[in-house]
């Protein structure tokens, strides 16, 4: 279609230079209206540039809704309207409407209400970006329809510039021998303005092409946003890791029941769950907990990081944390800008290194420059998601973010936003929990546990009356 609109603008520019030579002709045959032939030449000029102007912006807005609709400039009606009636079969199945107009279920507007139906009503913003979406498809269906009428109504004068432009040449064809000088003069003229015309085509063409970059990115942040929406959705699945045997509220410590034999180490950090949570996804967090040492096989003392003074952590609370299992290494793979402090710097090799010193393993992350590593596999238990590249990012940045999106989505994987992440694992502070280093290794850990019980030094506590 872009092809076509171009050759009518090629077809235009041709009619405009015969109109320009009659003008010119039937100036020097009819000397006393040369001045009036001249002006009508600049405004001919005038008029295809205001016109060009139009159609450039209608193709512009044309090519925006496609882009809208996830196609591109070279996609036709018949294209977008199988397109969409594959996506209304595949998210609808046999309850798919039928093909008209006049259903109001048959357009995306309803069909991602049925398919976000069962997510948080709540949640503003989602509804104001829904809202936004669906004025701004509104405006530009509008635009385009503009866009048609001027485009008719540009033909229409250009049709009757044209028969003038016949008249006159056939007026002039007796006297034309003697109007060579004339015309030459008259080309001369015309070839600066084409040069001017062409200048501010290629101007025209550069803003094309700027916008057209800027609609692509537009379109990435919009299927980042319909991703983000689903990965609100709980997640099914996930049980408690542990529970708390004692509390000592005066001195926020509390007692758990892993250890040694669980490869559990120091310094690691589990949210607090309310006693009988079996569904940590929809279970509301009571605070958080850091383990200070691992005494035995199955018992390890922590300290209270934070927790509700009016529902303090209590004896037969669960824990919990996703990047840690008893017995075993947890993989995760890392994508996105992830800036801890705000200081605009990223921070993925200390997300990457809290991740490592509690036992969990990196399966799959992106270099600075934006190269892959790692696999992504049905092993790996989530994908943690920093910022997205943003137009600034070099094309491998933003390459590596859909394709670690889409990798996990064909592998089953959960993805999980960095904010969601720590706020799960109970981590407060990355700084604090790779500073351990060494002391880390899980040898080290048990040899240095082994020593405390061989001293003496330890004795287990029991729960004597108040658990305060």
């Amino acid at each position: 279609m872009a092809s076509k609109d171009s050759q009518g603008l090629h077809v235009a520019v041709i009619l405009l230079v015969l109109l320009v030579v009659g003008l010119g002709v039937t100036t020097y045959v009819f000397k006393s209206s040369a001045d009036k032939a001249y002006t009508a030449e600049a405004t001919a000029i005038q008029n295809l540039a205001a016109e060009k102007v139009k159609v450039d912006k209608f193709l512009t807005e044309r090519n925006y809704l496609k882009e809208i609709l996830g196609h591109g400039p070279e996609t036709t009606i018949e294209e977008i309207q199988v397109a969409f009636k594959a996506d209304i079969n595949k998210w609808i199945g046999a309850d798919a409407p039928a093909e008209s107009s006049d259903d109001p279920n048959y357009n995306y507007p309803a069909l991602a209400s049925n398919h976000f139906q069962a997510m948080v009503k709540s949640d503003a913003e989602e509804a104001k970006t829904s809202e936004l979406l669906t004025a701004k498809s509104a405006e530009l269906i509008a635009a385009t329809e503009q866009a048609k009428k001027d485009k008719i109504q540009f033909a229409t004068q250009l049709a009757a510039e044209t028969k003038k432009s016949t008249d006159l040449a056939a007026a002039a064809s007796a006297e034309r021998a003697g109007l060579q000088k004339t015309q030459q003069d008259l080309n001369t003229r015309l070839a600066q303005s084409l040069a001017g015309v062409q200048q501010k085509v290629d101007a025209a063409n550069a803003k094309a092409a700027d916008a057209a970059k800027k609609l692509t990115n537009a379109e990435r942040l919009i299927i980042v946003k319909n991703d983000q929406l689903k990965e609100n959705e709980p997640k099914l699945g996930d049980l408690p890791d542990g529970s708390v045997v004692w509390v000592n509220q005066k001195d926020r410590k509390l007692w758990i029941n892993l250890g040694t034999s669980d490869y559990l180490r120091p310094q690691m950090s589990f949210s607090v769950y309310e006693k009988g949570e079996a569904n940590i996804a929809r279970a509301e967090k009571k605070g958080s907990i850091e383990i200070t040492r691992v005494f035995d096989s199955h018992q390890a003392e922590a300290t209270i990081m934070d927790a509700d003074v009016a529902n303090p952590v209590m004896p037969g609370d669960v824990i919990f944390t996703p990047i840690w299992a008893p017995g075993r290494k947890m993989e995760f793979a890392l994508v996105g800008f992830m800036d801890l402090n705000n200081d605009g710097k990223d921070d993925t090799a200390q997300i990457r290194q809290a991740i490592e010193v509690t036992g969990g393993k990196i399966a799959a992350w992106v270099e600075a420059d934006g190269t892959q590593k790692g696999a992504i596999t049905p092993d790996t238990r989530y994908l943690i998601l920093g910022a997205q590249p943003t137009e600034k990012s070099s094309s491998a940045q933003l390459a590596a973010y859909t394709a670690f999106k889409e990798k996990a989505r064909d592998a089953g994987v959960d993805s999980l936003k960095l904010d969601r992440f720590l706020d799960r694992t109970g981590l407060k502070s990355v700084d604090k929990l790779i500073s351990l280093g060494k002391t880390s290794r899980l040898e080290e850990l048990e040899n240095s546990a082994q020593k405390i019980r061989d001293d003496n030094e330890f004795k287990k506590r029991r729960p004597g009356g108040s658990a305060y």
